[in-house]
């Protein structure tokens, strides 16, 4: 018979299908932790404070110059809040509210929320912009 790949290797004893549950367990559990992660660090977050610094973090991969596309894309918008308790935070901010906001201004994240927003801006809350 015709050697198979599931079979268990006579030289070493290593059972390749075992092996390759293995890997894929692994990969699946890599793509679940990121996941939560990501989930932990926009969604279930909540704060409110003062807006006391506005960043933009430039992204690497979209700034060569045959990229062609608006100047918005190629950054990361950032603000970072004191909250009410003192601490400060540093959340991404959607890139269309970024310039909404001045320092000094009070600034909402809610729970469930993507972006973090500027209080009473008369704009309603939204979960992807």
């Amino acid at each position: 018979m015709g050697s198979s790949i599931w079979k268990t290797d006579p030289r070493t004893g290593v059972n390749n299908r075992r092996n390759s549950f293995i890997a894929f367990g692994v990969a699946i559990l890599m793509i679940v932790g990121i996941a939560a992660w990501d989930y932990s660090q926009t969604y279930a977050r909540s704060y409110s404070g003062e807006l006391v610094e506005k960043e933009r973090k430039f992204r690497w991969w979209r700034g060569n110059e045959n990229w062609h596309g608006p100047e918005y894309r190629r950054y990361n918008h950032y603000w970072i809040v004191e909250t009410d308790d003192g601490r400060q935070v540093r959340g991404r901010a959607s890139r269309f509210r970024y310039n909404d906001a001045e320092i000094g201004d009070e600034i909402i994240k809610e729970r469930g929320e993507r972006f973090p927003r500027v209080v009473d801006d008369g704009a309603p809350s939204t979960l992807f912009w």
